[in-house]
């Protein structure tokens, strides 16, 4: 059983309200702040210390910064969890090859591990490799539950996926009628995951 996670704080809103944005959507529940930290130490140290006392409940970093910076970030987290990316969802298969010299995930595992970081966000596909990993959360982005979408620049979305969380961003909030998009992931799903309530937050997410 899956959750959409409530609620992902947009890259985007970030840069246009700062840590602000993660505050003002608190009230309405956890929140998962994916600005996909990845630079030096201790700018990370402080970019995720930002978002932890703005309430972030999760805080995602690229895994390929490396065991500093993510150990940086976890000691500039406090309470929050350090979720760390994998790969783009935009590069696919020989986007990889070039970018990684191969396949990366048992490299990035041995990161993960000795950074101590909580959890991962990836693909669908990775999944079965990270489900050898129990201790990690494991959160999915780019799921389009309907299907794939025009002009869509994540080459490595997925319909379904096992995960702890999943990440729905533009099948809601590019949509005129979102809330009839949440109604329309529940019959898809057929209550095999939980979904939050997220009509209150909806006009602060689509910022």
């Amino acid at each position: 059983r899956s959750t959409l996670f409530p609620y992902t704080t947009l890259f985007r809103s970030i840069l246009k309200y700062g840590c602000g944005i993660v505050h003002s959507l608190k009230k309405y529940g956890n929140v998962f702040a994916d600005p996909k930290l990845h630079d030096i130490p201790s700018t990370v140290y402080n970019a995720s210390k930002c978002l932890s006392r703005a309430g972030a409940d999760l805080i995602s970093c690229h895994i390929s910064g490396g065991v500093k910076m993510l150990q940086a970030a976890n000691q500039g987290a406090g309470k929050a969890k350090i979720i760390g990316v994998t790969m783009l969802t935009s590069m696919d298969f020989e986007d990889i090859r070039q970018t990684y010299r191969g396949w990366p995930l048992e490299r990035f595992a041995d990161i993960a591990n000795n950074a101590k970081i909580h959890g991962v966000i990836c693909a669908g596909h990775e999944i079965p490799f990270w489900n050898l990993f129990d201790n990690l959360i494991k959160i999915v982005s780019g799921v389009r539950p309907f299907g794939p979408v025009l002009n869509d620049d994540q080459v490595r979305s997925c319909q379904v996926a096992t995960a702890n969380y999943l990440v729905v961003g533009r099948p809601i909030v590019n949509d005129p009628n979102p809330i009839g998009v949440i109604a329309k992931i529940k019959a898809v799903y057929n209550g095999r995951i939980a979904l939050p309530p997220l009509d209150e937050a909806l006009n602060e997410i689509r910022m």
